[in-house]
């Protein structure tokens, strides 16, 4: 409930929060594997991603058609064109480093035995 509340607390991008240690080392004393714990951050950092998308969406739609075209009809010199061309443009780099960062640091944190993070995570 926590990460709905403040999403920041978990963003992948960030890197693996020692909570988030804790919690992974959890899930895997209980079967999880690794594979799953990638696939999960993997998942769960696109899922970031595409909220993003959307709100940047919505915030650029409202935005254009209201202020920016109430602004451009005021100036004779400015012609509105309404695109989304550089939002897509910059999702595609956005979900690449959303879903392989949290990945590189799983590694790195992987390193350790499941029995040491459970123990840093006290």
């Amino acid at each position: 409930m926590s990460s709905l509340v403040s999403p920041h607390s978990r963003m992948p991008i960030v890197g693996l929060s020692p909570s988030l240690h804790g919690e992974i080392a959890m899930l895997q004393s209980v079967g999880m594997t690794g594979r799953q714990v990638k696939q999960m951050l993997m998942i769960e950092g696109i899922g970031y991603s595409a909220l993003g998308l959307i709100c940047s969406l919505l915030i650029s739609i409202v935005g254009s058609l209201t202020v920016v075209r109430m602004m451009g009809a005021e100036l004779s010199y400015f012609t509105w064109h309404f695109t989304l061309l550089p939002v897509f443009l910059c999702v595609i780099p956005l979900v690449l480093i959303t879903a392989f960062v949290p990945l590189v640091c799983y590694n790195k944190m992987a390193q350790k035995t499941v029995v040491e993070r459970l123990r840093i995570a006290e």
